[in-house]
Parts: C-alpha cells; structure tokens; sequence
C-alpha cells in the first residue's frame, strides 16, 4: 500500500508541475499579446490622430 502512496504522490506532484507550467506559459502569452496589443493601439491613434485633425481643420 505504501508503494501505491508514493506512485500517486508522485503522479500529483508531476501533475501539478505541469499544470503549474501550463498556467505561467498562458499568462506570459496574454501578457504578450496584451502588450502588442498596446502598442499596436497606441501606435495606431499617434498616427491617425494628426491625420484626423487635418480632416476635422478642413471641414
């Protein structure tokens, strides 16, 4: 019985690596995409914006 007791105890902390591992992977990666996101955004409205005011200042 006691072998069976390690064999799990074992199993869950391997398990539990992985599932650890998985999560930090799946943070980092919606950072990442968060953040060029952003900058995508932020860079988009630096270029349009003097783009729109020209149009609004020809109206």
């Amino acid at each position: 019985m006691q072998l069976v007791s390690i064999s799990v105890c074992a199993w869950a902390t391997g398990a539990a690596e992985i599932i650890t591992a998985t999560a930090i992977v799946n943070v980092a990666t919606g950072i990442a995409l968060k953040t060029r996101r952003f900058i995508l955004l932020h860079t988009s409205a630096e270029i349009l914006r003097p783009l729109l005011q020209t149009v609004a200042l020809q109206k």
